[in-house]
């Protein structure tokens, strides 16, 4: 089961100033080495994982972080999975989250390269919305809220928050609390 941050966290960027995460739970992967086969199997269908995993000499996989989530609160367990390593880039990584249904696991969130994942308390057609973060630098991010349709999640908030500015004076300020900018949601989802 993950381990889940409840409460505002501070993250300390690069440049030493923190960046104030949502006060819902974040979602913590841990190192996968055995995983269950019908899982690796669905991840196997997919070129990008197919390419980037890597394995040991007993056959266990070495590049891969997973934790078992309940988004619909039903007796079937989603387990979001992501990267780790060189099958990503500098700071984040492809994250999917699949459900398992009559012993097969199906893809219900392709996140894309991500850094953050997390649930959030408001549900759409009975499941969880989730809300991702990718690293876009020290001093911003792009925020995307998820929203299940009945199938699977598509995207239905993009946001850009910025923690930094230029004053008119060309020197670098930070603000204590990011400024957010509402932009589209050009996911290929």
């Amino acid at each position: 089961m993950p381990v889940l941050v409840v409460g505002p966290m501070l993250m300390l960027s690069a440049l030493g100033f923190a960046q104030l995460a949502p006060s819902y739970p974040e979602v913590h992967l841990k190192d996968a080495r055995a995983v269950e086969p019908a899982l690796l199997r669905a991840l196997l269908k997919d070129k990008e994982w197919k390419d980037g995993l890597t394995f040991d000499i007993r056959g266990r996989v070495t590049n891969l972080r997973l934790a078992k989530v309940s988004l619909s609160g039903a007796k079937n367990q989603e387990v979001v999975v992501s990267g780790e390593g060189y099958i990503c880039g500098a700071a984040n990584c492809i994250t999917w989250i699949l459900q398992k249904k009559d012993g097969r696991y199906r893809r219900i969130l392709d996140a894309g390269p991500i850094q953050r994942i997390f649930t959030m308390k408001r549900l759409t057609n009975r499941y969880r919305d989730i809300e991702t973060r990718t690293h876009d630098g020290a001093s911003a991010a792009d925020v995307v809220i998820w929203r299940y349709s009945g199938n699977r999640y598509r995207p239905a908030k993009c946001y850009h928050d910025t923690y930094e500015y230029e004053d008119s004076r060309g020197i670098s300020r930070v603000f204590k609390r990011p400024i957010r900018k509402i932009g589209k949601c050009n996911l290929g989802t």
